[in-house]
């Protein structure tokens, strides 16, 4: 089943972001943070391309913004502000949502949008989790997440 999933969101992730009348965007690759702004990023890739991006399946509750902004920034600067993102969907305002991975050097990288949940500065963003390659792990740990 789990399998099934992922191979759904990938396909939906490959047919949506190859059908853009702009430049290709890769389905996973390494990129650089730039910003974070609650659950978005702005990256850059390859030939200086800049992108605004919004993790999928997670959201930051009302007043957990500066909590979960710090939480966000020190996982990031841990991978040395370095991630793999697999690119899944877009928003209806055409923002790429995505799913992103810390230390992509590592054989054992870890999703940075489940981290949140885990660190519990995040919840579960009903919108997006179902592109989430993860999704069936998300809404497990999100079922024991309390935010403070």
């Amino acid at each position: 089943m789990l399998a099934t999933t992922a191979l759904i969101a990938i396909i939906n992730g490959i047919v949506g972001f190859l059908k853009t009348d702009k430049a290709r965007l890769p389905v996973s690759d390494i990129w650089f943070v730039e910003e974070v702004t609650g659950n978005q990023l702005t990256i850059h890739g390859r030939g200086n391309q800049i992108l605004k991006v919004e993790l999928c399946g997670v959201e930051v509750p009302a007043g957990g913004e500066q909590k979960a902004q710090i939480e966000l920034q020190r996982l990031i600067d841990e991978s040395a502000s370095q991630v793999a993102i697999t690119f899944l969907s877009r928003t209806p305002q055409g923002v790429p949502i995505v799913e992103v991975w810390v230390h992509p050097e590592m054989q054992e990288e870890e999703s940075l949008n489940g981290l949140l949940l885990l660190k519990r500065v995040a919840i579960i963003n009903h919108q997006t989790i179902g592109f989430c390659l993860n999704r069936d792990v998300f809404e497990r740990e999100a079922l024991n997440v309390i935010i403070h």
